[in-house]
């Protein structure tokens, strides 16, 4: 064999081997993400209704700042029995603080359970949102109107339950990531996202536009405490 020949031969099985690492660690990827994202459900329900829907609550409903999230405005489309204020209900951290000198440290002790957020607003009954929350094959906790700022991204924490996420609009560059799998990228495409957010995560909006979507937590796959004290939900 001709020296050229051979050193094309090793060339070529060591350019064969780094494909097939490639191929096994893209494999890898897509186990670990699946992980994390544990169900897509078809809804089957058109984006463009979603979003003339929004369109429609925003003309006679404010979307208000969460307060333990910058960049973030909520809207509940579940309340308590007993709130005083059910469009806002849901927009309160799960979890109690207490003031410390440099930031608020989170006490781990939970203001209130998914569960208790049983009622869904009449005001928004008729909406493709009260269809979507009809047609779940879980109960739903919270469930609440979300509107992300362009460029923001939200702290790494767990929550205490899943959380399902119906996008009404996003810019290619919006993703949720899980700290050990990496970005998702969100999608309003009218199926309903199931993610174990009880792992390590956070939500990001890298584009110029806003996000908008709808979170709902599992009720009934709620833990208590936390997954990992240190990473409590900013939720």
């Amino acid at each position: 064999m001709a020296q050229g020949e051979q050193f094309g031969n090793e060339a070529n099985q060591v350019w064969t081997a780094e494909i097939g690492q490639d191929e096994l660690r893209h494999e890898a990827t897509a186990a670990r993400q699946a992980k994390f994202l544990l169900e897509v459900i078809a809804t089957e329900i058109e984006p463009e209704r979603l979003l003339q829907d929004y369109k429609s609550i925003l003309v006679q409903n404010e979307m208000r700042g969460v307060s333990h999230s910058g960049g973030l405005c909520a809207l509940s489309l579940t309340h308590r029995p007993e709130a005083d204020e059910p469009l806002y209900d849901g927009n309160n951290s799960q979890y109690s603080t207490q003031n410390n000198s440099l930031r608020d440290v989170q006490t781990h002790q939970k203001r209130f359970y998914e569960r208790d957020f049983s009622l869904f607003n009449p005001k928004f009954e008729g909406t493709v949102f009260h269809e979507v929350y009809e047609r779940m094959p879980f109960r739903i906790g919270r469930m609440q109107l979300n509107v992300i700022s362009p460029l923001t991204v939200f702290r790494m924490h767990v929550d205490s339950t899943p959380t399902a996420d119906l996008v009404v609009s996003a810019d290619p560059n919006c993703y949720m990531m899980s700290a050990d799998t990496g970005a998702y990228p969100l999608r309003a495409d009218g199926n309903v996202y199931v993610f174990d957010t009880q792992q390590p995560h956070t939500a990001v909006n890298a584009s110029t536009a806003e996000l908008v979507e709808v979170t709902f937590t599992l009720a009934d796959h709620e833990v208590d405490p936390a997954p990992r004290r240190e990473l409590v939900s900013s939720k």
